[in-house]
């Protein structure tokens, strides 16, 4: 009696397992599929380095290939367009290929892969080829040319300590740049090259609107002139990235830095002050997908727009510094 009623519970447990996988819905009984479909492909190729180990022949996968694009085909189909996923036959087939293929490495006496370990190398490398190649400064990753001098390198993110030169230049401590000192000049006469009230164009001529405006013809032209300003003919107008490590120099924290913002209440000359405009001053990097606009930063929100290459506005030159 006690055997009969076990046979009736096993046989209903069965039952009620069977019930729940048809239950099923699509999207579950796709992706049981996929997995075992997966496990079997994994298994088959490991089988195939086998036979070819002890055959001393080189691995056949064809069988288990196609094995393997029919059953993943006859998931999706019995998926009823309700699987899991959205990965192709074709991929899935190389990605597992790819680690069946290390793992049967590994079982030969190679090295389990370190991924984390490569990445980091892998990083290194790329930290030191951008150093060697831009002076420690990473590159802002714009790739189209808008004329020498068009965009520059900076190196963004670090803390900032500064030196006043004495010659009208402050030098970056950290990334080594040199900037221009910009002066009040005009409430005492005529403005210099150096007042903060004078604006540039960025560029005049149409499309592919390159850097031919003011700011090349007369700002830059004049501080790189004869001797050059302060003894330095290679000025040029900073990227976004350079700029922006100069944000909240100005009218939002002047105290802190004040390299950049002394002596401006009465006439000065670019010796004996410093002065930033709260307003956008023009980087030399152009907006992707507009090249007839460029970016600018803001030096009292303390953030980027980008403005038509044809309108006027504040710049501050800078030098990569020796």
């Amino acid at each position: 009696m006690r055997k009969t009623m076990m046979a009736v519970a096993v046989a209903g447990l069965v039952l009620t397992a069977v019930s729940a996988l048809a239950a099923a819905p699509p999207a579950d009984k796709c992706e049981a599929s996929k997995n075992k479909t997966a496990g079997a492909y994994y298994s088959c190729r490991e089988k195939a380095e086998a036979t070819a180990i002890t055959k001393a022949a080189t691995p056949d996968y064809s069988k288990c290939s196609t094995k393997f694009d029919s059953s993943w085909d006859k998931a999706e189909t019995a998926g009823a367009g309700a699987c899991p996923d959205t990965v192709l036959t074709a991929p899935v087939n190389t990605y597992i290929a790819a680690q069946a293929a290390e793992a049967a490495s590994v079982v030969a006496g190679a090295p389990i892969p370190d991924c984390a370990g490569d990445l980091s190398a892998c990083e290194g490398n790329l930290a030191a080829c951008v150093a060697s190649s831009t002076g420690g400064l990473p590159v802002t990753g714009q790739t189209t040319g808008y004329g020498t001098g068009s965009d520059g390198d900076v190196e963004a993110g670090v803390a900032r300590s500064f030196t006043d030169n004495g010659d009208g230049t402050i030098t970056d401590n950290v990334t080594g740049l040199m900037w221009e000192k910009k002066d009040d000049s005009d409430l005492g006469g005529a403005a210099g090259i150096h007042d903060k009230d004078n604006t540039y164009t960025w560029g005049i001529s149409t499309s592919p609107y390159p850097m031919d405006g003011t700011i090349v013809t007369t700002f830059l032209a004049t501080l790189n002139a004869g001797g050059g300003f302060a003894g330095h003919t290679d000025w040029r107008v900073p990227n976004q990235f350079e700029l922006f490590s100069l944000v909240n120099l100005g009218v939002v924290a002047p105290s802190t830095y004040s390299a950049f913002n002394t002596g401006c209440a009465a006439p000065c000359t670019v010796t004996t002050c410093s002065c930033t405009q709260s307003d956008g001053y023009w980087s030399s990097s152009t907006a992707q997908g507009i090249p007839s606009s460029a970016w600018f930063v803001d030096f009292y929100r303390g953030d980027a727009v980008n403005n038509f290459k044809t309108d006027s506005m504040d710049v501050r030159a800078v030098r990569a510094g020796s």
